[in-house]
């Protein structure tokens, strides 16, 4: 969201007395420049609650994540966690807490922007190479999944069995549209594949697509 959008959205919850609540489980992971700032490091007036995750960088069974709150908040987010469990162990976020502060985390989200923007190159030059007229995917180069939108007409539930058929996962995409009823489109992992898996994915898929013309 460019910085503009990010100053009107502050003001409007301002004027509103809303709250808004950023789920950033994925902006370390940026593939071209600088990483994007997030919007509650612009936030002067108590108006974003920041939620944070270290399951995509490091590994999903830690099951830890973090929440950055307004101060006014804090006294009821801390009565809420006291009523949900009585918090994560402490042996592990003393563990995490070194790893940061000897910074070795900072060097392993440099390896893994390298490994998976390899990876995701991989993934759109099979795109490319496969399926280079009949799908389009969104250019954003971060996070660990690719939107590929289908050819106009193409069932994507019946998509996603044919590829499961072949030999491929693929998740639906129409959860995560705003408008619907949404575009036919498939989500694309990459992140645990190596790249001859990619490529050798992307083949099959590519199969079942033209199969369904």
């Amino acid at each position: 969201m460019p910085l503009g959008r990010r100053l009107a959205l502050l003001g409007w919850a301002k004027g509103n007395n809303a709250l808004i609540l950023e789920d950033d489980y994925d902006g370390e992971l940026r593939y071209s420049g600088h990483p994007l700032g997030a919007l509650q490091g612009l936030d002067r007036d108590g108006r974003v609650v920041y939620l944070g995750t270290f399951s995509k960088v490091l590994f999903p069974a830690l099951r830890l994540g973090y929440v950055v709150l307004p101060y006014a908040l804090l006294p009821a987010f801390l009565q809420a966690k006291e009523l949900v469990d009585r918090g994560a162990p402490t042996l592990t976020q003393a563990a995490v807490a070194d790893f940061i502060t000897e910074g070795h985390f900072e060097r392993h989200l440099r390896r893994l922007r390298r490994e998976y923007g390899q990876r995701r190159q991989i993934l759109v030059q099979s795109l490319s190479r496969y399926l280079p007229d009949e799908v389009r995917y969104m250019a954003a180069e971060a996070g660990l999944h690719v939107m590929l939108l289908l050819p106009a007409g193409q069932d994507e539930n019946k998509v996603i069995r044919d590829s499961a058929a072949a030999g491929v996962g693929v998740y639906p995409g129409a959860p995560y549209h705003l408008l619907q009823p949404a575009v036919p489109s498939i989500l694309l992992g990459f992140s645990g594949l190596s790249e001859d898996q990619i490529e050798d994915g992307i083949r099959r898929l590519a199969s079942v697509i033209h199969g369904q013309k």
